[in-house]
């Protein structure tokens, strides 16, 4: 029986992998540091690694005892609680785990998003991160991998839509925050009249697409490295503010926002615009035909546009 370790185990994703995985006969050893954590791992049926991604050395062990490591862990812990603080955790994470297989073909999988790559442009899997990158986002997820492919190690990207949707992201996720900035508004902002594109995937096809990539890389250490977890790949923002209009029966109104004031905005790391604001604004739409053809995947739940109404359940 294939061993899998699994951060993140518990969480929006982690937790449909991890059931995913069971089921089909591997033994799964959850991270996590909570008591709900540990009741839920065991309801599920995998093994707990009770422990913080503080503890580099824990991580490090249960890679070594692993057959398998899927990285999907990232969050706030006690002594890194900004994003940026976040993203040099999951660096630290990743390197550990990595440095702990090399010299094995034992695969490490580990999460990035397309959301943090060079905007305008169609995405794909044989693509790198923005040379940018750094000055964009603090995320290195797909940096630290790719420098541990070149030593060596079996190290494999799932790029996340920016928009993973599905039941349990009622209270969090770009979707929800969406909702929520409307409703305190009164109205929806429409970016640059909406014409720019995203990515979207349902929760469980994604978790399924994690469980595809680690049977591929059990198998093909030579194949794809870079695998693009979206159905949707060119979803106009527009579509998607006009429903959340609809839903909340509000005007949807157009705000413009200069994409060279936006970009300067993100890459300098300037105050001008929210986070959010530049992220809403950006283009950022990406191919999964690649991983599509490599994995044999295949979404099978709805798209987002189909998808909305859990959202407003709870307004």
């Amino acid at each position: 029986m294939t061993k899998v370790f699994i951060t993140g185990a518990t969480g929006f994703i982690g937790s449909k992998l991890t059931k995913e995985l069971i089921a089909n006969g591997y033994e799964v050893t959850g991270l996590t540091h909570s008591d709900n954590g540990v009741s839920k791992l065991h309801q599920w049926g995998a093994s707990v690694l009770k422990g913080s991604l503080e503890d580099y050395d824990l991580l490090a062990e249960a890679a070594t005892q692993a057959d398998a490591v899927l990285h999907l862990g990232m969050g706030v812990t006690e002594h890194f609680k900004t994003f940026p603080e976040i993203c040099e955790l999951d660096e630290r994470d990743i390197r550990a785990m990595g440095d702990a297989v090399k010299g094995t073909q034992k695969p490490l999988i580990v999460t990035h998003g397309t959301a943090a790559m060079l905007p305008g442009q169609f995405f794909t899997e044989q693509d790198e991160a923005d040379a940018g990158f750094p000055q964009r986002s603090p995320r290195k997820s797909e940096v630290v991998a790719r420098e541990l492919l070149a030593e060596g190690v079996n190290s494999y990207v799932v790029r996340l839509a920016p928009i993973v949707h599905g039941e349990g992201d009622q209270h969090h996720g770009f979707v929800s925050n969406m909702i929520a900035e409307a409703q305190t508004k009164g109205f929806v902002e429409n970016y640059n009249g909406g014409e720019n594109r995203w990515t979207a995937v349902h929760v469980l096809d994604a978790a399924h697409l994690f469980v595809l990539a680690l049977e591929y890389a059990l198998s093909t250490p030579d194949g794809l490295h870079f695998f693009n977890a979206n159905d949707e790949e060119q979803l106009k923002m527009k579509d998607l503010r006009k429903e959340i209009g609809a839903k909340l029966r509000i005007e949807v109104k157009d705000v413009y926002a200069d994409p060279q004031r936006v970009d300067s905005a993100f890459t300098q790391n300037e105050a001008e615009f929210p986070a959010q604001y530049v992220l809403y604004a950006m283009d950022i739409p990406a191919s999964s035909k690649l991983t599509r053809q490599a994995l044999k995947w295949e979404p099978t739940h709805p798209q987002i546009l189909a998808d909305m109404n859990h959202y407003f359940d709870i307004v």
